[in-house]
């Protein structure tokens, strides 16, 4: 039940089939919004209720080891007030008892025996001579040399010395 017409823009009136469509229409609408607003109200409770219970949780769990540490204290600080000294309760007292045989003692007697020496029978030497193998001799070709050499360079020396370190080998320029 809206406050408009009942007549639509075309100017013609409206049934009453399409008021209660209508009137139908905006009811629903306002109903699901009214559903909306509750549920997210008692969604909104619940995670409040559930984050109390984890602070209550916390708290208890911190409180109960505050009682138990001050507990240990009082409990520490009076055993040791109350040691006093360190004497001892009763003193010690050693009785000697006298050695009676049991009737469950069993002693076993295990006779002496000779010791046996056992030696290994001496063994023939035996010499075992490889077969000599045959020489073998392989030759390799040794590679061509280069006719052309490349230049090593070498620092400069001024004295007389690095003029003969400088010249080749007799062995090797006769290769």
């Amino acid at each position: 039940m809206s406050n408009e017409p009942n007549t639509f823009q075309q100017g013609r009136p409206a049934t009453p089939s399409e008021i209660a469509y209508r009137d139908g229409y905006v009811q629903g609408r306002e109903k699901e919004q009214k559903n909306q607003l509750e549920i997210d109200r008692q969604v909104l409770a619940a995670d409040r209720a559930r984050t109390q219970a984890n602070q209550n949780a916390a708290s208890g769990l911190l409180l109960g080891l505050l009682v138990a540490a001050i507990a240990a204290a009082v409990g520490g600080t009076a055993f040791y007030l109350s040691r006093g000294s360190e004497a001892p309760l009763a003193p010690e007292v050693n009785v000697d008892a006298p050695d009676v045989p049991d009737a469950n003692n069993i002693t076993i007697e295990t006779p002496d025996l000779p010791e046996v020496n056992i030696e290994a029978p001496d063994l023939p030497e035996v010499n075992i001579e490889a077969p000599k193998l045959p020489e073998v001799n392989i030759e390799t070709p040794q590679a061509p040399e280069a006719e052309t050499e490349t230049p090593v360079e070498t620092p400069v020396e001024t004295t007389s010395e690095s003029a003969e370190k400088s010249e080749p080998a007799p062995e090797a320029a006769a290769e």
